[in-house]
């Protein structure tokens, strides 16, 4: 989680973040975007459930002290494939 995204006196849990992810989801979907953008942002999606899935299994297996890939290790790799993702299909719009 990166700390200074959040104001120093913030208290917020996991769950309360994951919902203000929800609201930025919500806020986008008022957004209107051409049809191809949309593929790509539903695209975008599915591989983000994906990954939540991934990364709620991964969790399970730390908590109950199997090996496994570390939370933290699974977030920082699908934001950069997305990041990667999203470069590529602005370069394709280009």
């Amino acid at each position: 989680m990166n700390h200074s995204l959040l104001p120093a006196e913030s208290s917020l849990g996991k769950v309360e973040l994951l919902a203000l992810v929800l609201d930025v989801l919500q806020a986008a979907e008022l957004e209107l975007a051409s049809a191809e953008a949309e593929y790509d942002y539903i695209q975008a999606l599915d591989l983000t459930a994906d990954a939540l899935n991934r990364l709620a299994e991964a969790k399970r297996h730390s908590l109950a002290g199997l090996p496994g890939m570390y939370p933290q290790d699974l977030i920082k790799q699908h934001i950069k494939m997305l990041r990667a993702r999203h470069r590529l299909a602005t370069q394709r719009a280009a």
